[in-house]
């Protein structure tokens, strides 16, 4: 604890009188609102080929699986439909966006019947493929626009931004720290999906968390989580620069915790390796902050 408090103490008088100044979005101040985007540029077209996809969809067979629910099958012909509808859309690009996220809403209109309901859920799963295909405009306009479907039920959604992996980061940060709880817990899905899907990058976006201009205690606690629980030795020895970095920039408080973290690495992980990581990367902090 006498290098953490030495550290602190550094950190303290180097930087008193400044933490009133903006701080890159972690002193409380949330970032300016994108304004909500127009559905501008929905595509007729791209409306017509989801209702088309759903068509198809209603033409599968049902197989019930004991014990396991069932499951919707396809002929050939079906499934060479599918693909052509599905490569139609992604054609389209960005005009078809708007649609496809609103297709994946439960409020889309595809028809009344409750007994559909497994069709809807297949079609909805089709669209998301779509969107996977196009990718990040496709989560820059889910991000940005103040929509409805941006709900942390919303199953299909949260697929496809965790499908994106380490690359959804940039987008999703801005949002922990929206005035809108349900916006804020929906970024929060997001970013657990985010990383889980990013296995073999996951030491590489634990520094992109750490970089991150919107940090907050959302991001500082996973940080910190990962820190004493990954069994990936590269990922924890990742967490070190980024909890440092964060401490280099954020109000007291929020930079004691981060400190207090990484000592406690350089004391008690069970690998010499990141011990010594976290213990030289404290001791360069620290004459940072001289």
């Amino acid at each position: 604890m006498r290098i953490i408090a030495a550290v602190l103490l550094l950190w303290l008088t180097s930087t008193f009188g400044c933490l009133a100044k903006s701080n890159d979005g972690i002193d409380g101040k949330v970032p300016t609102p994108v304004a909500s985007k127009a559905r501008e540029g929905s595509s007729a077209l791209a409306r017509k080929l989801i209702d088309d996809l759903y068509a198809v969809c209603r033409e599968g067979k049902w197989y019930t699986r004991c014990g396991s629910g069932g499951l919707l099958k396809f002929t050939d012909e079906q499934k060479s439909k599918i693909v052509g509808i599905k490569e139609k859309l992604g054609a389209i690009g960005a005009p078809a966006i708007p649609d496809l996220v609103e297709a994946m809403n439960g409020s889309y209109a595809f028809d009344a019947e409750r007994k559909s309901s497994r069709f809807k859920d297949k079609a909805r799963s089709f669209c998301t493929e779509v969107l996977q295909q196009i990718g990040l405009p496709a989560l820059q306009y889910i991000c940005q626009g103040d929509i409805p479907e941006k709900n942390i039920k919303n199953r299909y959604l949260n697929s496809f931004v965790g499908s994106l992996g380490d690359s959804a980061v940039g987008e999703i940060m801005p949002l922990l720290s929206s005035q809108d709880a349900n916006t804020r817990e929906w970024a929060k899905v997001c970013l657990r999906t985010a990383y889980s899907n990013a296995s073999k990058n996951q030491a590489r976006f634990v520094r992109m968390l750490g970089g991150s201009k919107y940090t907050n205690d959302v991001t500082v606690d996973h940080l910190l989580f990962e820190l004493k629980s990954c069994p990936d030795s590269e990922v924890r020895a990742a967490c070190i620069p980024s909890l440092l970095e964060i401490a280099g920039r954020a109000p007291a408080p929020m930079a004691q915790k981060c400190l207090q973290g990484v000592e406690t690495a350089s004391q008690s992980d069970y690998q010499p390796e990141v011990r010594q990581a976290a213990s030289e990367a404290l001791t360069r902090f620290g004459s940072k902050q001289r």
